[in-house]
């Protein structure tokens, strides 16, 4: 029996969630690659037009919205005026070029909402390259936030469907799939 995604990024997810931010800080690798200093846990849903399917690859749109909580481990949080984030919105719109749920590539432009622990708002873009995948195991993706909160810092995402027995037979009909649920661990690196 195949581990179901979802407790990989809830494992992942826990491990930053209890690590402390000096531990974290500690580990940095030696390379200089860049740290995370948010990560947040997002659930949301999404659409597809014309529905996805394994059938014939196609252009398809893609839709969506998600949200959900956040941990900022960064040590200079001067560019929110000394605040933590604590909760990210995300509406993402893009496209998937000739694509399968079996082998799907694409681009989506993303509009980020950040939340403040003093309940004010901060905002960004971000455009994020989603590669060759096999949707039905997840759907990683890397990107640059072009410009607003985090300019110019490096985007990692990971999503994973809810739900992917009844996914997989969208995915074998006719019309597709059409919507869908999903959790989604997603970092900036700075």
């Amino acid at each position: 029996m195949r581990p179901n995604p979802m407790y990989a990024v809830a494992a992942a997810t826990a491990v930053v969630l209890c690590t402390p931010p000096t531990a974290q800080a500690m580990s940095a690798p030696a390379t200089g690659r860049a740290l995370t200093a948010v990560t947040c846990l997002l659930e949301g849903s999404g659409t597809y037009s014309p529905g996805l399917t394994n059938l014939s690859p196609r252009n398809v749109t893609l839709n969506a919205t998600a949200s959900g909580p956040c941990l900022d481990v960064r040590t200079d949080k001067s560019a929110t005026g000394g605040h933590s984030i604590t909760r990210r919105s995300t509406v993402a719109t893009g496209s998937l070029n000739q694509s399968t749920c079996l082998g799907a590539s694409g681009t989506l432009t993303l509009t980020v909402t950040w939340t403040l622990d003093d309940n004010t708002t901060r905002t960004s873009t971000a455009t994020l390259t989603l590669p060759l995948a096999n949707f039905l195991e997840g759907i990683p993706g890397t990107g640059t936030v072009a410009n607003g909160l985090f300019a110019g810092a490096t985007a990692e995402n990971n999503t994973v469907f809810e739900s992917p027995l009844a996914v997989a037979g969208a995915c074998g009909s006719s019309t597709g799939l059409q919507g869908h649920k999903f959790t989604s661990e997603t970092n900036i690196l700075q």
